[in-house]
């Protein structure tokens, strides 16, 4: 034999497929309550592009989307329908798209986790400029965000959340140049006040300038912590400028637009890229813009994956096939041992998730103590594949630091049809199991002997709807420390 074929396909044949949910909410903001927030041309015509985008290419219907423009868009509104409609109306699997366009600010830190000393903002309608109250934190998101996890979430925040300002042109003047997508600071109002004057409550003008200062490379794409990272499944946070930036409005063939809005469908009309190839893109074309003088500023954007799932080698939303695989990632990605200080990470060693039919992928594991590790593939056809021990290789025993698999001449691990996705479980236990003998078990035989309910307890729940046996195997608890982690690869031709 001299192989072990790797190219387990999910089969996507249950009615959770067809009882996705998508939801989407759009806020854009033009204008303004308080005057003195100067008004911003594009913002609602992007929450009407983007909802007329999203229903042409990515199949949305009217109904599955909701709209705050200007005076629907107050903080009250924003995060209540946030997560009544995007969290609480769906669940692992579906998809989830917010974008907000309008202003962005500062405001001091009130719980000290930030570097800079200030937090990143969103401005709703109803935002009082000169103290901040109204203002919606990145500390809030941060929270929203990982309600989401295990949706195939997008959110895209075209605003500026870091700037300056100096004496300029009135908070009303509609030059091309004043849309600046950022609204000064309580403690920057101040000072231009104290310089120019007020002029019956409201501030002469401003004119917003890039931050030249150090500051939390946060924006609104949050930091999250150990707890947070380790578990968020399938979400993707597009962000307009970077640290110091200011995003701008631009007058785009369909009239003022924000530049990465514009930009993101654009890219987006003709085909779908992967999400690496979508990043570059924005980065490009908004270069070319300010390169032609068509853009103010020098806004760079940025795109992350918080995703313990591999989504750079996808177009957003992944494929109707990678639904299971967010939903058992979900239930895996949250399976760790609370019980157990052992960490654990599995990873391919090519550095990358999608491999064509007749590459060769090897693995690397990293641990921080010695023990048993068992590496398997759980798949949809009532059987779980033992990559590690495997009748080539059968030293399973490791110590602290980085373990790599294939590591002799005797087997390795080829990508064969039946294209798909597989996700791949490095476990590590402290007691020897009675598994990895042979190289293909069914799902009976793997729990029996893997003998760890907690395990089964997760894969079972995950895989409910799988075309395999739906019975409950009896196994009696083995009392074990152990710890486990996932990866997911997929097979293409």
């Amino acid at each position: 034999m001299g192989k072990i074929f790797l190219a387990m396909t999910l089969i996507v044949l249950f009615c959770n497929v067809v009882l996705a949910k998508d939801r989407v909410l759009l806020v854009g903001i033009s204008q303004y309550k308080d005057k003195n927030i100067k008004p911003i041309a594009g913002p609602k015509e992007d929450a009407k592009d983007m909802a007329n985008f999203l229903v042409s290419h990515f199949k949305f219907a009217q109904s599955d989307i909701k709209m705050l423009l200007d005076e629907q868009a107050t903080k009250e509104a924003i995060i209540n329908v946030f997560h009544s409609w995007l969290i609480e109306g769906t669940k692992p699997g579906d998809r989830v798209f917010f974008l907000y366009s309008g202003h962005g600010s500062r405001l001091p830190d009130d719980n000290g986790d930030e570097d800079d000393g200030k937090d990143e903002t969103i401005v709703p309608y109803d935002t009082v400029a000169k103290t901040g109250v109204g203002q919606i934190r990145d500390d809030v998101f941060e929270q929203l965000i990982t309600e989401l996890s295990g949706r195939r979430a997008v959110l895209v925040f075209d605003s500026c959340h870091s700037g300056t300002i100096s004496r300029g042109g009135a908070a009303t003047t509609t030059s091309q140049s004043s849309y600046a997508r950022y609204l000064p600071s309580p403690e920057e109002f101040e000072q231009i006040a104290n310089t120019s004057g007020t002029r019956g409550g409201m501030v002469d003008g401003y004119e917003v300038l890039p931050d030249k200062n150090k500051h939390s490379s946060r924006d609104l794409v949050p930091e999250f912590g150990d707890k947070h990272s380790d578990n968020l499944v399938g979400v993707v946070v597009f962000s307009a400028a970077q640290t110091g930036q200011i995003a701008h409005s631009f007058k785009s063939d369909r009239g003022f637009r924000g530049a990465l809005t514009y930009t993101f469908i654009k890219l987006q009309e003709n085909s779908l890229p992967i999400i690496s190839e979508l990043r570059k893109g924005i980065v490009d074309q908004i270069k070319d813009l300010q390169k032609n003088q068509k853009l103010d500023g020098q806004q760079q954007p940025m795109v992350e994956c918080l995703s313990t799932l591999p989504l750079e080698d996808f177009p957003l939303f992944g494929i109707t096939e990678q639904i299971p695989v967010i939903e058992q990632a979900v239930e895996f990605a949250t399976l760790a041992n609370a019980d157990s200080k052992i960490k654990i990470s599995i990873a391919t060693k090519e550095g990358k998730q999608s491999y064509k039919v007749g590459e060769y992928v090897s693995y690397q594991v990293n641990t921080d103590t010695f023990g048993y590790l068992y590496v398997i593939i759980f798949s949809a056809k009532d059987q779980a594949v033992c990559l590690l021990p495997n009748p080539y290789d059968l030293k399973n025993r490791v110590n602290p630091g980085a373990i790599s698999f294939p590591n002799n001449d005797k087997y390795n691990f080829e990508v064969t049809e039946p294209v798909g996705y597989d996700i791949v479980i490095a476990l590590l236990s402290k007691e020897e199991l009675d598994f990895g003998e042979k190289e293909i078990y069914t799902w009976k035989e793997a729990f029996s002997r893997l003998n760890i309910k907690e395990l089964q307890k997760a894969i079972e729940t995950t895989n409910k709807n799988l075309s395999r046996s739906n019975k409950v195997v009896p196994v009696k608890t083995q009392y074990t420390d152990w710890q486990a982690a996932i990866t997911v690869v997929r097979a293409f031709k």
